[in-house]
């Protein structure tokens, strides 16, 4: 029995062409770049907006410059907490259609 027939999928779903998948794939891609355009635009002006806002200097570097060492602490602890997740997703992959690619992707990131 193949990888398809015990996860229940078809190589090929009917209803589904590649230029539907196509079109898919690039509205993806536009709607992260525009995500990612206003994350970044909107993190550019923090500073300036607390400084508008009637805060001191002290004040608007304190906040500006602690955000980056709050998110890498968060990072620290949500990975270790999140790594029996993602072992537990990767071994539920591995009877999917696609399970070489995931494997190859737990592979790297499964803790030992």
């Amino acid at each position: 029995m193949n990888g398809a027939a015990v996860a229940g999928v078809s190589p090929r779903s009917p209803g589904v062409d590649r230029r539907t998948a196509v079109r898919l794939v690039l509205l993806i891609g536009v709607v992260s770049l525009l995500s990612d355009m206003t994350y970044e635009g909107a993190r550019s002006i923090h500073g300036s907006y607390l400084a508008a806002l009637g805060a001191t200097g002290l004040a608007v570097g304190v906040v500006a410059g602690a955000g980056e060492p709050i998110g890498y602490a968060l990072n620290l602890l949500a990975v270790p907490a999140l790594a029996p997740k993602l072992a537990r997703a990767c071994a539920a992959a591995r009877g999917h259609r696609h399970g070489a690619q995931w494997n190859r992707s737990c592979a790297r990131r499964s803790p030992r």
